[in-house]
């Protein structure tokens, strides 16, 4: 059985006139670097909240076993690390026909540079969300990691979120019943709304 998928706050509010001022300080990473650590002083990580440009398959950069892409994103939220400039170009390998990242509207990405540019941390995103308080915050999702508090390995806890506007599709597995369970999504008349998740800042850590 698959759910049409919807965050709690009606669609309309967005479109509205909610898309700009979607947080206080774009520019600002949310978590410093701490430069008194020579590893994380030395390491190019930029991590941020970006809107899709475009994503374009390059296949004059296709390694052995991946498919490159290449794509631009605006810069929303900082989050980690610095970069200057609205927008960012970088390059994507994956192992399969296309990125899943660039089904959404705003992810949170993780890049870093090395001498020909910047390219993404394999696999690494998750499909964020406006909240009532200004903020990016993702929906509760099997991919991120809570099972691994039984291991020790994780200290995520899904939480709460006041989303901001309403989600009618989730281009992913996670329409799987599954996944899509109570209390985290409030399932009614076949229809799932997204009530838990995390704030970026708590999925980057």
């Amino acid at each position: 059985m698959k759910y049409i998928v919807r965050l709690l706050i009606p669609g309309w509010l967005f479109t509205a006139g909610c898309q700009n001022n979607l947080v206080s300080d774009s520019r600002e990473p949310l978590i410093p670097k701490d430069t008194t650590r020579l590893l994380e002083k030395k390491n190019t990580l930029f991590a941020f909240v970006g809107e899709k440009v475009y994503v374009k398959y390059s296949k004059e950069e296709n390694s052995d076993l991946d498919n490159a892409f290449h794509a631009r994103y605006k810069i929303l939220q900082s989050v980690y690390g610095s970069y200057d400039g609205d927008e960012i170009d970088f390059m994507a390998y994956i192992h399969g026909p296309g990125p899943d990242f660039s089904k959404y509207r705003y992810v949170l990405l993780y890049v870093s540079k090395d001498e020909n540019g910047y390219y993404l941390e394999k696999y690494q995103f998750n499909d964020v969300y406006p909240t009532k308080n200004n903020r990016w915050a993702g929906r509760y999702s099997y991919t991120n990691g809570y099972d691994d508090q039984l291991n020790g390995i994780s200290q995520l806890k899904p939480e709460k979120i006041p989303f901001r506007y309403e989600i009618t599709d989730f281009p992913e597995l996670e329409y799987d019943k599954a996944y899509i369970k109570e209390p985290y999504y409030k399932i009614e008349d076949g229809k799932a709304q997204a009530v838990y998740g995390n704030y970026v800042e708590d999925l980057f850590l």
